[in-house]
């Protein structure tokens, strides 16, 4: 079982956030644990950490970017095309929440954010995932089957809370430009420049959609009719569309002339986001759905079909 940490070192030591995530590691017990920590050059050599044996350590030199989130993302790029990752877990601090969704996608991973643990069963040789939802009310479980992109609350912990030491010695990678790494697209480029306050169409995307491919249609669909197409907050923390596309009260707050929602339930955060619409059409096939009590009209149905219908409508117009 294999974790990647993509940490930070401070002033030449492990960051916090860092030795929070491998102490979670640490309590799985699981004998074939194997954890390796990525970092990028803070331009200090260090040549030996005290670590258990399970932990290898890789630092990036001479990775050239405009700021952190890019040189991480070149970082996980470079890494990937190399090497088997396992489960990525980021430990970045304020970057995680922005970086999880777009490391996810470009990983074609599940990504989750704001965890708070994980749980291994032997008997069951099963990692399950712990994440707060509905508030914080809820901590749900999920069963990790295929590897993730992942990142936790943390807890402000100074040391490293194991037994057995050795030095560890670093490992310092030379990054070197590949014609075969990925790059951030200008598609993604120009996703991020999107200013949903002033879109006069959005489409608002609901976990009822089904899975990251139907998203995908969805998008195509928008550019077809002009409509900006961004998501609630499930969306985004399943990583089918970057944070910046996040409608809701921990999002974005639009106004556009038209607002669609697909299945959309309705949730009082996500309505904060759009309530200021002007007209909202909400398609859902769920009749008893709260969303349909604040939409000008509603549909119930399967949205592949009313969709369908609607392009060929707007192409034969």
């Amino acid at each position: 079982m294999k974790f990647t940490i993509l940490g930070k070192l401070i002033n030449s030591k492990l960051s916090e956030e860092t030795i929070d995530i491998v102490n979670k590691l640490l309590k799985l017990e699981n004998k074939n644990l194997q954890i390796e920590l990525l970092f990028v050059d803070e331009n200090t050599y260090i040549d030996m950490i005290m670590l258990p044996k399970e932990i290898t350590i890789k630092v990036y030199n001479n990775i050239i970017g405009d700021n952190e989130k890019e040189k991480y993302v070149k970082l996980v790029d470079h890494y990937s095309n190399n090497h088997s990752i396992g489960n990525l877990i980021l430990a970045l601090g304020n970057l995680d929440e922005e970086l999880v969704p777009l490391l996810g996608e470009r990983l074609k991973l599940a990504s989750f954010i704001d965890c708070v643990g994980l749980e291994y069963s032997e008997s069951k040789n099963e990692l399950s995932l712990l994440k707060p939802e509905y508030s914080g009310n809820v901590i749900s479980h999920y069963t990790l089957k295929d590897c993730s992109v992942l990142s936790f609350r943390y807890q402000k912990l100074k040391l490293l809370n194991f037994g057995n030491v050795i030095p560890v010695k670093v490992e310092y990678v030379n990054y070197k430009i590949h014609v075969k790494d990925k790059y951030i697209s200008k598609e993604y480029l120009e996703s991020q420049n999107t200013n949903l306050e002033d879109a006069d169409f959005v489409i608002v995307c609901g976990f009822g959609v089904g899975n990251k491919e139907n998203v995908t249609e969805i998008i195509n669909y928008g550019k077809k009719i002009g409509a900006t197409v961004c998501g609630t907050k499930k969306i985004i923390d399943s990583g089918w569309l970057p944070m910046n596309l996040m409608i809701g009260q921990t999002g974005h707050i639009i106004s556009p002339s038209l607002c669609i929602t697909i299945g959309v339930s309705g949730a009082a955060p996500l309505l904060n986001g759009i309530i200021g619409s002007k007209k909202i059409i909400a398609i859902n096939n769920d009749k008893n759905a709260r969303i349909f009590s604040y939409a000008d009209y509603g549909i119930i149905g399967d949205y592949k079909k009313i969709i369908a219908k609607g392009l060929n409508i707007n192409e034969s117009n």
